[in-house]
């Protein structure tokens, strides 16, 4: 097969991610068939004689990449192009293959100018209609799609993301005690990592964490993410007086974001939807004690790993922490149902389910073209 993936993402956090994971694993499992990676900028690494880098110049989200995209694939003759996104080409030569990874702009819409809305919602509709194959993350994924749109069922097949290899257990003190001095961490600390759009519901984890500082608690609440200045937070923290209380840590490395995982003493992940919810796996991963919302896919992908609170209510989600920081029993038994349930979650399992698409679609098409 000659296949096309779509990988001008990389570097995106969450869609970028799983490029990355699938990439990663399709280069280790096929040798045999050929790949070709669409980028619009130079990429650096190497990769197998079957992986192939062809550059475009089109953006993402642009009128331009209909007719680049559709010329590459006419000219490279490809068999399946997968774009891991949910937008597409509106004429396709080949057979298409979709990853939906969550419906956030139907669903908050708030977060989007109703340009993009309607943008999403049409591209969205049209990629589902026109794929063969579609891939939901999560099974809560899959569900909203069958709710918004008139989608086959059998047309979406669910393939959980995976977790790199690098989010793992750090037991060395030096490493840990280095990190917290680089963002000033004087104090023990509960760790939130994410993106600060509204549905990740932060400000009613700062509300929640006022109320759990009434308690006498030395801990402190560090958010690492990039500062997203559509939706402010210093202001709000401000307002509440924990000013001495909250670390903003701004974009951290991947290596970094590794040992605050390792160095916190609990994650916390309030958020109100999740197409997945990768931070709560990578933190699960590194060995954490997780307290999380029990909205969407949340529950599903953290499973008996992770305790569980309604986002909407501020002083469960204080009482949440409480329980968990003052009981050490509880936090080892979450530790090790947490390392369990992560082991469960592949990039490797994911590139061989996502192959296994797109081998049935090109016995699909033989199958076709000899009747």
């Amino acid at each position: 097969m000659r296949i096309g993936i779509d990988v001008r993402m990389l570097g995106y956090s969450g869609i970028g991610t799983y490029i990355e994971g699938l990439i990663k694993g399709l280069t280790k499992i096929d040798r045999k068939n050929q790949y070709f990676l669409i980028t619009n900028r130079e990429e650096s690494g190497s990769f197998p004689p079957n992986f192939e880098i062809k550059r475009i110049n089109a953006r993402i989200f642009s009128v331009q990449e209909q007719w680049e995209l559709y010329s590459l694939i006419e000219k490279e003759k490809l068999d399946i192009f997968h774009f891991p996104h949910f937008f597409s080409l509106f004429f396709c030569p080949c057979k298409m293959v979709v990853t939906i990874h969550d419906l956030i702009p139907l669903i908050f819409p708030n977060e989007f100018s109703i340009a993009a809305r309607l943008y999403c919602r049409l591209m969205i509709s049209h990629s589902l209609k026109k794929s063969k194959k579609i891939i939901a993350v999560s099974q809560n994924t899959k569900k909203d799609i069958l709710n918004f749109f008139h989608t086959p069922e059998e047309k979406i097949e669910v393939i959980y993301e995976g977790v790199d290899e690098d989010f793992h257990p750090v037991t060395d003190r030096h490493l840990l005690s280095e990190i917290k001095s680089k963002y000033h961490i004087d104090a023990p600390f509960i760790l939130y990592a994410g993106l600060r759009k509204p549905h990740k519901n932060l400000v009613s984890l700062i509300e929640a964490f006022r109320i759990f500082k009434k308690s006498g608690s030395k801990e402190k609440l560090v958010i690492a993410g990039k500062e997203d200045r559509r939706y402010p937070l210093e202001q709000e923290i401000k307002k509440m007086g924990i000013s001495q209380e909250v670390i903003l840590t701004g974009h951290v490395s991947r290596q970094d974001l590794v040992l605050l995982y390792n160095a916190a003493d609990i994650f916390i992940f309030p958020s109100l939807y999740e197409g997945f919810g990768l931070p709560v796996l990578e933190a699960m991963a590194c060995g954490r004690p997780v307290i999380a919302s029990n909205r969407s896919s949340i529950p599903e992908i953290a499973g008996d790993g992770a305790i569980f609170f309604d986002p909407y209510n501020v002083e469960e989600m204080a009482r949440a922490i409480e329980t968990v920081l003052n009981n050490e029993s509880l936090r080892c038994s979450l530790v090790e149902k947490a390392l369990k349930k992560a082991g469960a979650f592949s990039w490797i399992e994911t590139s061989k389910r996502t192959l296994r698409v797109y081998e049935e679609i090109q016995k699909t098409n033989e199958n076709s073209a000899g009747q």
